[in-house]
């Protein structure tokens, strides 16, 4: 294991060194505001093409939701999961029948002294 991480570190190193040294007058370049638009445009343009292939269903190669949901743990499904607005509620959190509920907020409204109340005035100081 030691020489995997071994490997990673020179790879980095010899990526890092030989950047710095190809680019080193980069930053002594002066562009015009007309040039940086372009590039930015094109990067642009770049980017809303390439977001065209790219897919937000997640990965299902197996039934069992489990090891799919493990498979689309990161920073794709969280993406997808912000873009799309979707996530199966019912799979993730534990519910109960809208009449029960109903039935169970009515019953806590209807107590002459709700919890929520009493845990107010006590925190209020009152």
């Amino acid at each position: 294991m030691g020489w995997v991480l071994a490997g990673c570190m020179a790879l980095s190193a010899t990526w890092v060194w030989g950047v710095f040294r190809r680019f080193a007058g980069m930053w002594q370049e002066s562009y015009s505001a007309r040039s940086r638009f372009g590039i930015w445009a094109g990067a642009l343009a770049v980017c809303a093409l390439s977001s065209q292939t790219l897919s937000l269903k997640g990965v299902r190669f197996s039934r069992d939701r489990i090891i799919n949901e493990l498979a689309n743990n990161g920073a794709i499904s969280f993406v997808a999961a912000a873009w799309t607005r979707h996530l199966d509620y019912a799979a993730f959190y534990r519910t109960i029948p809208l009449d029960e509920a109903y039935e169970r907020t009515r019953r806590l409204l209807s107590e002459p002294e709700p919890l929520l109340l009493t845990m107010a005035t006590t925190f209020a100081g009152g």
